[in-house]
């Protein structure tokens, strides 16, 4: 069960994420927007991959900072006075906007708190702002060190319309309550 956080909660575990720069931003499937935080480690490998299509895909070492951000949908970025693109961008535009956030350095870190949405404010007068367009919770995941307690990723989100800390063992967990409570027989 992840742990619920308060405000004050939320804002000791992100202080230490002001004064990051982004080392990568880069968008994942569909609109997600991925960005990673400080120096770039490695965090797992991957073989090479023959799929059955024949397509061979090379051995990989996959990167990521210490701090990573990923929204999945519903996100822009705003400039001091407008919205410069975001994720209904068109994708050359959004491309374009995302690889400029390198280099860009967090000034703060805050919440809606009435509907947890992630802000990350930078020191150039951009903010990239997190948001529900439909009638569903935000969708985004702060991940940060230190790994949990028990040695497992961690990440904060959005649980039930709450903030919360979760680790990825939790998640599967819960993955799989939820498909057996659908596939139980009534």
């Amino acid at each position: 069960m992840p742990r619920i956080l308060s405000a004050d909660d939320f804002q000791r575990l992100t202080r230490p994420l002001v004064g990051q720069r982004v080392s990568r931003a880069y968008r994942g499937g569909g609109t997600a927007l991925l960005l990673d935080f400080g120096e770039l480690v490695p965090v797992g490998s991957r073989k090479e991959l023959v799929l059955s299509s024949g397509r061979v895909l090379p051995a990989r070492t996959f990167v990521a900072g210490p701090w990573s951000v990923m929204i999945p949908w519903d996100w822009r970025v705003e400039g001091p006075r407008s919205i410069l693109f975001g994720s209904q961008s068109p994708d050359r535009r959004m491309e374009r906007g995302i690889a400029g956030l390198v280099g860009a350095e967090v000034s703060d870190v805050t919440l809606a708190l009435r509907v947890p949405e992630l802000r990350l404010a930078f020191a150039d007068g951009r903010a990239v702002q997190a948001f529900a367009a439909l009638d569903t919770q935000p969708q985004w995941a702060l991940f940060h060190p230190p790994p949990g307690e028990d040695g497992h990723e961690q990440w904060i989100c959005v649980r039930r319309g709450r903030l919360a800390l979760e680790t990825q063992e939790e998640a599967v967990a819960a993955r799989e309550a939820r498909t057996e409570r659908r596939t139980r027989p009534t």
